[in-house]
C-alpha cells in the first residue's frame, strides 16, 4: 500500500512530487460513460423544473457510474457533461462512490432560485462524500450564479449559501482543467487523504461584487466600522477612501480553494475571487485525517484576492492544527493581502500553526496590505465580527489570540512593489509570543514616491520573535525586540542535483510513500489510512 515512510533525501523529495502530481495521470483503462440525459435530465432549457430533472439525473449518473460492473479493473465510470450542452440544476449529492469522473466539456449552471428550500439542506451545489478514487475534470464551466445569494447574505445576514463543491471525507481526488464561476460561497471546500488540483480557473466577477459593496457600505459605514472604539461615529476619510474603491468591508466568502486534510498537491490554476485564493483550513488531530498537513500550493496566478492563506484558525479542544504547508511561485496582481496567516477568537482549547514557507513570491499593487500575520480581520453583515478593527493598526482594536501558536514561519525571495499604506502586520499576544518568523530576502516599495508607503514605513509588529535577513524595511518601535535584523545568511546545504530544495517545504509528504524498495501492493496497510474508503 502506498503511504509509508521514506527517507529525507532532496532526491526523493523531488521524485515524491513527481508521483503525486502523475498519481492520476491519464490512462487507457476502460471506461463507461453516462449522462444526465441516460436518467431523465434535459439540457439547454433554463427552467425550474429542468433544474429539478437535472439535479436528480446527474445523482444518478454518479452512482450508476460507481457501480457500473463492465469497467474493469482500474476503469472509471464516467459522468459525461458533452460540450455544447448546459444543464441548469439545484443541489446533487453522492455518498460512497468509488471510481467516478465527471467529466465537464459543457456548462453545469446553478438555477438562479435562492429561495428553494433544498439550499437550507446541505452544504454544495455539488456534494460528494466518504468516496475514493475521484476524478473532476474537462474544459467546461461550472458556473454558481452567486449574485442573488450574495446580495441576500449582505440585505439581511441569513447566510445558507452553498459551496460551488463540497467534498467531505475523500481519497485519492483529482481536479483537473475546469472553469468555477461565481460560486454562493467557497468555489471547492475539500476535505481529502490525498489530492490534486491543478490547472483550474476560478473567476468572480468583480465589477459586480465592487458594485454591491461599495452601494452596502455607503449606507451603513458609520455602523460597519469601528474607528474610536464606540458605535456611530462619523465615518473618518480613510473609511470614505475603503469605500470608494470597494474593498471587502464584509467579506462574501467567495474563496477559491479551501483545502482541509492531508497530502494537497495544488498547482497552476488562475484564481480571481475577491477573497482567499487558498485558505488551508484546520483539522483536528483526533479527526479523520489528523493535523492538517503536507499541502502544497505552486505555480498559480491570483487577481483581486485576500492571499494565499493560513486558516483562520480558532482553539479547539480537538486541537486545531496545521502544518507543513508551502506556497511557492505565486504572482499577485491588486490583492487586499497576499501573504496571510489568521487566528480566530476562542476560550477554551488550543490551535497550532506550524512550519509555513511562502517562497518566491511577486506582489504587485497591493489595495491594502501584503502582509498580516495576526488575527482574522472580519465582519459579517449584521453580526459584531472577530473583534479586530479592519482599520486596525491606525484603529488600535485587534484583540490577539493566546491560545493558538504560531511556529516556524519562513518567507523567502519575496518581492512586494507598489503597496500604499504600510508594509504589513505582524502581532501575537504578549502571554504567547510567536517563535521563528523568517524574513529571507525580502524587498517591499511603498507606492508613493522614493519607495514610501501612505501611513507607516515600517511593519506593524507585536510580540513576534524571529529575524528579517537582508530584508527591507525591517519592524517599527520596541514591542518586537527579539525581531532582528541582519545580512543575508547563507542557507546550510547548497545546491544538489539541480537545485535547492527545502527540507522543510514539502519534506513530510515524503511519509505519505511507502518504504523504499517495498512492493507496490500486498504490503501491510497504514493505520493512519482509512481504510474502510478505499476501494
Amino acid at each position: 500500500m502506498l503511504y509509508k515512510s521514506w527517507g529525507k533525501s532532496p532526491l526523493r523529495l523531488l521524485l515524491l512530487i513527481a508521483l503525486l502530481a502523475c498519481s492520476f495521470s491519464f490512462c487507457s483503462c476502460e471506461e463507461t460513460i453516462f449522462t444526465p440525459e441516460d436518467f431523465g435530465g434535459v439540457p439547454n432549457v433554463p427552467s425550474r423544473e429542468a433544474a429539478e430533472k437535472n439535479s436528480e439525473a446527474i445523482q444518478k449518473a454518479l452512482y450508476a457510474a460507481s457501480e457500473a460492473e463492465d469497467k474493469g479493473d482500474g476503469g472509471l465510470g464516467v459522468v459525461l457533461i458533452p460540450a455544447g450542452h448546459t444543464y441548469d440544476f439545484f443541489r446533487s449529492a453522492a455518498e460512497g462512490i468509488r471510481n467516478v469522473e465527471l467529466r465537464v466539456e459543457g456548462l453545469l449552471r446553478v438555477f438562479n432560485d435562492i429561495q428553494n428550500p433544498v439550499w437550507r439542506g446541505g452544504n454544495g451545489c455539488l456534494e460528494i462524500k466518504d468516496s475514493a478514487n475521484l476524478r473532476i475534470t474537462g474544459n467546461g464551466t461550472v458556473d454558481g450564479q452567486g449574485f442573488d445569494f450574495w446580495w441576500h447574505v449582505i440585505l439581511t445576514g441569513d447566510d445558507y449559501r452553498p459551496n460551488l463543491f463540497h467534498i467531505h471525507n475523500v481519497t485519492n481526488i483529482h481536479i483537473e482543467g475546469l472553469t468555477l464561476r461565481n460560486s454562493p460561497r467557497y468555489h471547492i471546500e475539500i476535505m481529502a487523504f490525498g489530492a490534486t488540483i491543478r490547472k483550474i480557473k476560478i473567476d468572480v466577477d468583480i465589477t459586480k461584487q465592487k458594485a454591491m459593496q461599495k452601494k452596502a457600505a455607503a449606507a451603513a459605514a458609520a455602523r460597519e466600522f469601528d474607528v474610536k472604539g464606540r458605535r456611530g461615529v462619523k465615518p473618518s476619510w480613510l473609511e470614505k477612501w475603503i469605500t470608494r474603491i470597494g474593498l471587502p468591508t464584509f467579506p462574501l466568502n467567495t474563496d477559491g480553494i479551501d483545502p482541509y486534510g492531508r497530502d494537497f498537491l495544488i498547482e497552476d490554476c488562475e484564481i480571481t475571487c475577491f477573497d482567499d485564493a487558498v485558505a488551508v483550513k484546520p483539522t483536528g488531530l483526533n479527526s479523520w485525517t489528523g493535523c492538517t498537513e503536507n499541502i502544497m500550493v505552486r505555480n498559480t496566478k491570483v487577481v483581486y484576492g485576500v492571499g494565499m492563506t493560513i486558516g483562520s484558525v480558532p482553539p479547539n479542544e480537538n486541537d486545531h492544527c496545521i502544518r507543513n504547508v508551502t506556497f511557492e511561485n505565486i504572482t499577485f496582481d491588486s490583492p487586499f493581502k497576499a501573504i496571510y496567516i489568521k487566528s480566530n477568537p476562542g476560550s477554551s482549547g488550543t490551535g497550532i500553526v506550524e512550519d509555513i514557507t511562502y517562497r518566491n513570491i511577486d506582489v504587485k499593487n497591493s489595495v491594502w496590505m501584503p502582509i498580516w500575520i495576526g488575527p482574522q480581520q472580519q465582519r459579517q453583515p449584521h453580526t459584531e465580527g472577530t473583534g479586530c478593527s479592519f482599520l486596525f493598526p491606525f484603529a488600535k482594536k485587534c484583540p490577539a489570540q493566546p491560545l493558538v501558536s504560531v511556529k516556524r514561519v519562513t518567507l523567502e525571495n519575496i518581492r512586494l512593489r507598489g503597496s500604499w499604506l504600510l508594509p504589513g502586520v505582524l502581532l501575537a499576544d504578549k502571554n504567547a509570543p510567536w517563535e521563528d518568523v523568517v524574513f529571507r530576502n525580502v524587498s517591499h516599495e511603498g507606492a508613493l514616491w522614493g519607495g514610501k508607503f501612505g501611513l507607516r514605513q515600517t511593519y506593524y509588529c507585536d510580540s513576534v520573535g524571529g529575524r528579517m535577513e537582508g530584508s527591507s524595511p525591517g519592524v517599527g518601535g520596541s514591542a518586537c525586540p527579539d525581531m532582528v535584523s541582519v545580512p543575508l545568511l547563507e542557507e546550510e546545504g547548497g545546491e544538489e542535483e539541480g537545485g535547492y530544495v527545502d527540507e522543510g517545504t514539502v519534506s513530510h509528504l515524503e511519509d505519505v510513500f511507502e518504504e523504499e524498495g517495498e512492493e507496490e501492493s500486498g504490503g501491510e496497510e497504514d493505520a493512519n489510512w482509512p481504510s474502510e474508503l478505499v476501494a
